[in-house]
């Protein structure tokens, strides 16, 4: 564990309550609030000084020497508009991991999330089978454009738009860039709610056109904190301390293995496999899928605490887990802060669910924001490390693992 890290003394244990858009963030504000590309690259190297120099990557040789490739990859939205700068973290010109920035002021972060390790989809290949497919559903349509699109939480997909022969109609083909299969535009009725099924979601479609005024001002304040610090060259900000290893602003959980789902809708099966090996128990993914119900429409939330209060040998046996459907950041730090238990910690975006495991927080001033330590299960047999911004994330609801 790390024995050090700049935060400020007041921890900003804050809460992730989410209410459904009625009427989502138009394009116009979207777009007017583009962030420009110097300003992207302002925010990826100053989140790069909060995490290495004395951040939760301080013991890492490989990114002390780190830097940033200037040209990132632009992730559309599956309405077309930007959504995200991926740049790439690299040493020697060999690429690490990545940092994930915002391209628009509406996502109220400026920097999402950090991954540990690089990206590994097929964006070429992927696009090959959504020309394809576009050419099979849509022989009478012309492509208009194929890009990198982010259609659901932890998935990148090669989209393919069309327009019709007289530019009267649209349609859009998308494939998942690491399976190369067709999402599906909906989901069916009986996998609404459920973790690990997936169809195409906006994120922008989550975002209420109501709070777009108060979200573009909090990208601004943290922007020009960044801003600050890398002109004043300081890897803390002066208002903010050194906190020690009482672990209050900084922890993560050691002994705690990564494990990549093995189905496309195993991310509960994937994710409760992580959480029992923890606790010193062995059960493979299809074990736990029978004990939680999961089936290819994926896995119903409350059936995750079955498996974990379920009597050995085949359940976990920790009395007490329950379901949390409005979870807040200082409930996950106290899980791990006072009781050492990682917390399943459940994304929503729409209709889809995706299910990872937590094992960490992190509070910075610079940019302000509360980040988690997650284990994704995804991608499918590998699953990656992401230090995420919990405002850019609708929660659906968290997992606690009893004692």
């Amino acid at each position: 564990m790390k024995k050090a890290l700049f935060v400020c003394i007041s921890i900003m244990l804050v809460a992730w309550s989410f209410t459904a858009p009625v009427t989502a963030v138009d394009v116009e504000n979207v777009v007017k609030n583009y962030v420009s590309m110097d300003q992207a690259r302002t925010n990826a190297h100053g989140v790069l000084l909060n995490f290495v120099p004395m951040g939760p990557l301080s013991d890492s040789e490989a990114w002390k020497e780190a830097t940033i490739n200037e040209t990132p990859i632009t992730i559309y939205d599956p309405n077309g508009l930007k959504l995200y700068y991926l740049f790439a973290v690299e040493q020697d010109r060999t690429p690490i991991g990545e940092i994930k920035v915002s391209a628009s002021k509406v996502l109220r972060s400026p920097v999402p999330s950090v991954n540990l390790k690089p990206h590994t989809w097929d964006f070429d290949q992927a696009q090959e089978v959504a020309k394809k497919i576009a050419a099979e559903k849509y022989p009478h349509h012309t492509i208009t454009s194929i890009k990198p699109v982010d259609y659901a939480p932890s998935r990148i997909g090669a989209m393919a738009e069309l327009s019709g022969p007289a530019n009267d109609s649209y349609e859009r083909v998308v494939v998942d860039a690491h399976t190369f299969t067709l999402v599906p535009e909906d989901l069916p009725p009986e996998a609404e709610g459920r973790y690990g099924a997936v169809c195409v979601e906006s994120l922008y479609d989550t975002i209420p056109d109501k709070v777009v005024d108060e979200y573009v001002a909090q990208w601004d304040e943290q922007h020009e904190a960044i801003q600050s610090m890398i002109a004043e060259n300081h890897e803390y900000n002066s208002s903010c301390a050194y906190i020690t290893s009482d672990g209050a602003a900084y922890k993560e959980l050691s002994g705690f293995s990564l494990f990549g789902q093995e189905e496309t809708y195993y991310c509960a099966p994937a994710t409760g496999q992580m959480i029992a090996d923890y606790f010193g128990v062995t059960h493979t993914q299809d074990h736990i899928a029978g004990e939680m119900g999961t089936t290819t429409s994926g896995t119903p939330p409350g059936r995750m605490v079955d498996y974990f209060s379920g009597s050995a040998p085949d359940g976990l046996d920790r009395t007490g887990s329950e379901v949390d459907g409005s979870p807040t950041f200082s409930e996950v730090w106290q899980e791990i802060y006072h009781y050492d238990r990682p917390v399943a910690s459940g994304a929503k975006r729409g209709s889809v669910g995706h299910m990872r495991a937590c094992v960490g927080y992190l509070v910075t001033s610079t940019p302000r924001a509360n980040w988690q330590y997650i284990f994704d299960p995804l991608p499918v047999n590998e699953g990656s490390k992401v230090w995420e911004d919990t405002a850019n994330v609708e929660y659906l609801d968290n997992v606690y693992v009893g004692s």
